[in-house]
């Protein structure tokens, strides 16, 4: 199966009129999948969950949470998790970030990976090196892992922005 470098060796030496054939052919056999997003239309890796450019899904939809789990988790602790989450981002001086993510690791001794969370930027992500252990935005996450139990290495994302 040829790599993404491959794919990007192959479209750097084609022509301006072999380009769009390569890439449509790319998008056919999965190795590209083009943003829906219809002020976008970027062809991004086939790994990639987010545009590299826009930040929106597969289906042209803006970021938006992934809830984990099983269960489903009262509205007031995602409010009270992007509360918390906006207090200490004012207290850093951060951007705000369209998303944060975080993993949940219960094999690890801590249920949450709280130390360098994923700031999401669009379609950029940057891993933010702090530790979070011992806040209220610990403590929110341990309160929706008790509601819905995630599975080990499972993500949660959380939009910042509306």
């Amino acid at each position: 199966m040829p790599t993404v470098d491959d794919l990007s060796a192959l479209l750097a030496a084609a022509d301006d009129h072999q380009e769009p054939a390569l890439r449509e052919v790319a998008r056919k056999c999965g190795l590209l999948w083009q943003c829906r997003n219809a002020a976008c239309l970027l062809d991004n890796a086939r790994l990639v969950e987010l545009c590299d450019r826009c930040g929106h899904d597969r289906q042209g939809r803006p970021l938006a949470d992934h809830r984990p789990g099983l269960y489903p988790v009262p509205d007031k602790l995602w409010e009270a998790l992007r509360e918390h989450l906006h207090d200490w981002i004012a207290t850093t001086g951060l951007p705000v970030p369209d998303a944060v993510t975080f993993r949940y690791l219960p094999l690890t001794g801590a249920e949450w990976e709280v130390a360098d969370p994923v700031f999401h930027y669009g379609g950029r992500t940057e891993t933010i090196p702090v530790d979070l252990s011992g806040t209220e935005i610990e403590e929110d996450l341990d309160d929706i892992a008790d509601e819905a139990e995630p599975s080990h290495c499972e993500s949660l994302r959380i939009t910042l922005r509306s």
